[in-house]
């Protein structure tokens, strides 16, 4: 059962700039240890759906930042790598990357059997807002792009599953 998560963004610079957003980052992940979790999952978005083990190894070097997390050859995807280094060295019990394209029905699914695999489940979730908020944002400029935010902001706040699913 979910016993708590936190959500992040997984811009490579929280590793190693962007003081207060760490601080920040570094807070919701407290929170989440805080909760005693017996499982602790990684979760990020990425190219393909894929399981790793806790202690797999990302590095931050493709972003130009000599930083990473676990040993061995590299193979998380931006996203796991941000989360794992937000863990200090903590490794967690699985890193879970998700399909960037994953249709709203297997992401549910997926987060429900993420929330099984224990008593008491913490998720580190790492994720962008939209890239669509300005002409000048990666993204084409989509004026929805401000509403939708705000509103996965206020679900996020609630705790509220209905909203989130939406």
């Amino acid at each position: 059962m979910l016993a708590a998560a936190a959500v992040c963004p997984q811009t490579p610079l929280i590793v190693t700039g962007l003081p207060r957003l760490r601080a920040a980052c570094d807070a919701a992940v407290q929170g989440v240890l805080a909760a005693r979790p017996d499982v602790l999952i990684v979760v990020g978005g990425a190219a393909a759906t894929e399981t790793y083990a806790g202690g797999a190894a990302g590095s931050l070097r493709p972003w130009g930042l000599d930083a990473g997390a676990g040993t061995g050859e590299p193979v998380l995807p931006l996203s796991l790598t941000v989360g794992r280094c937000l863990l200090d060295g903590r490794v967690p019990d699985a890193c879970q990357a998700v399909d960037l394209d994953a249709a709203p029905a297997e992401c549910l699914a997926l987060g429900e059997k993420l929330a099984a695999t224990g008593d008491r489940v913490g998720l580190l979730v790492l994720a962008d807002g939209s890239a669509c908020l300005t002409p000048k944002a990666p993204g084409k400029y989509d004026e929805a792009a401000g509403p939708f935010d705000d509103g996965v902001t206020q679900a996020l706040d609630a705790a509220d599953p209905a909203a989130l699913a939406a």
